[in-house]
């Protein structure tokens, strides 16, 4: 008779442990995630900056050798911004909109010179948490 009444009054103790546990859990969860999509999202800032970086410092994409100098969230093939902005506008993973990089270009134009493209993004999560965190890939390269 005892363990009858024991058994009893531990009826929906389970439940109560699943309400108080489930939160933390799915936050735990939600927190993973984010890390995961914000380290993600940084290895796609870093090739992206090495990719415009390289294409900046070919010859053949700089007829004029001058310098260069750009900061654009422009997605034009025309100069090393606009290669990393391309590159990283189709692999980005944004929960908000439309992810737009900004990448800023400078040097290169005389061989022996470093071509430096500088990408950054703004990655604000899921809106677990508040605020953006900046992530920034920079690449230097010695132009051909």
């Amino acid at each position: 008779m005892l363990q009858d009444r024991s058994c009893k009054s531990e009826k929906g103790i389970a439940a109560i442990e699943l309400a108080l546990v489930l939160p933390i859990f799915v936050l735990l969860i939600i927190g993973l995630m984010d890390l995961a999509v914000m380290m993600y999202n940084t290895q796609v800032i870093t090739n992206a900056s090495r990719e415009g970086a390289r294409w900046g410092v070919i010859t053949n994409n700089n007829p004029t050798h001058q310098p260069w100098a750009c900061s654009t969230t422009s997605t034009t093939e025309a100069s090393p911004c606009g290669i990393a902005n391309k590159l990283a506008s189709g692999l980005l993973v944004s929960f908000k909109g439309t992810p737009i990089s900004t990448s800023t270009a400078t040097g290169g134009g005389t061989a022996g010179s470093t071509v430096t493209v500088v990408t950054t993004y703004q990655f604000s999560g899921m809106g677990l948490f508040p605020g953006a965190v900046t992530l920034t890939g920079e690449t230097r390269m010695n132009y051909e």
